[in-house]
């Protein structure tokens, strides 16, 4: 019965996260000037079998089996993933098309239900703390981007590429995250249909006591002949191109010295590489028909 349950409800989760669509209004338009604001309210219903997770895995462990919380399931229903944004979009300055966004869900800090705080499940579930997806200006000419402000990371660029799953992203072993950050990207016409994007950013330092930002460097190659279906969990299905892309972070840490001076400390610099790619197998050519392809 637990099994069939667990079934009925994930089956459930990933219909309604497959046809979600976030709306979108425009508020004023005039003088060349667009105000849009979008969202959308959204149920999760899970069943799992352990009791190690909220609506997120991320990288959250798993109980072992043979313990309280690995032995024994749990079911929760939320709602803190719904979100809305606001979008300014402004007049062309000496060529410049500016906009502004500013997104939020429901799914802020709070101390974990059981934990040493002390929170009750009907606080974390049904009265969630606003937290701050995106919040930037991007600024657009001739193939030079300049953004500022919180967005996606350079490393591990390709997010419209992250797979679709039922569960609330992130899940193990996606490169994923939203930081402040300036950044400066151009893209090139390579030809007709090939186009490459370079970028690079300092972005909010790991560890603020080490004075350092963090440094990202990314690149990006799009084929836009070759094409196939993909349904990303940042927006609908669409035929996608082909892309291939390196990406790259500096970060550094400091330490204190164990029985130094206040000036004393240890420095480490972390970095770290990753390569993305979305390769369609059976493609497609056109734009809009992504029947019939395999990427």
């Amino acid at each position: 019965m637990r099994k069939l349950l667990r079934l009925v409800l994930q089956i459930v989760c990933f219909l309604v996260l497959c046809s979600l669509e976030a709306s979108a209004a425009t508020l004023m338009e005039q003088n060349d000037w667009k105000v849009q604001m979008g969202g959308f309210a959204i149920g999760y219903m899970y069943n799992d079998s352990s009791r190690s997770l909220t609506e997120i895995q991320g990288s959250s462990p798993i109980a072992r089996p043979g313990t309280l919380d690995g032995d024994n399931g749990r079911s929760q229903f939320s709602s803190r993933g719904s979100r809305f944004n606001f979008g300014v979009f402004a007049p062309k300055v000496n060529g410049w098309k500016t906009k502004g966004l500013i997104e939020a869900d429901f799914l802020g800090f709070d101390p974990t239900p059981g934990s040493a705080a002390g929170n009750s499940e009907i606080s974390f579930f049904n009265n969630p703390t606003l937290r701050l997806r995106h919040a930037y200006v991007d600024a657009q000419k001739d193939g030079w981007q300049i953004l500022v402000g919180q967005y996606w990371g350079l490393f591990g660029w390709d997010t419209d590429y992250a797979l679709q799953t039922a569960a609330q992203p992130p899940v193990t072993g996606v490169v994923f995250q939203r930081t402040p950050q300036i950044r400066v990207g151009k893209t090139a016409a390579l030809s007709e249909t090939v186009n490459l994007e370079t970028a690079t950013a300092i972005s909010r330092p790991l560890q603020r006591d080490a004075e350092v930002p963090a440094l990202d460097l990314a690149s990006r190659i799009f084929f836009k002949s070759r094409r196939a279906g993909f349904s990303a969990w940042t927006q609908d299905q669409k035929a996608l191109p082909m892309v291939l892309a390196v990406s790259g972070t500096l970060r550094k840490f400091e330490t204190a010295v164990r029985g130094g001076s206040t000036t004393d400390k240890n420095s480490y610099l972390g970095h770290a590489v990753a390569v993305n790619g979305m390769i369609p197998i059976l493609a497609s050519s056109s734009e809009k028909d992504y029947s019939n392809t395999l990427a």
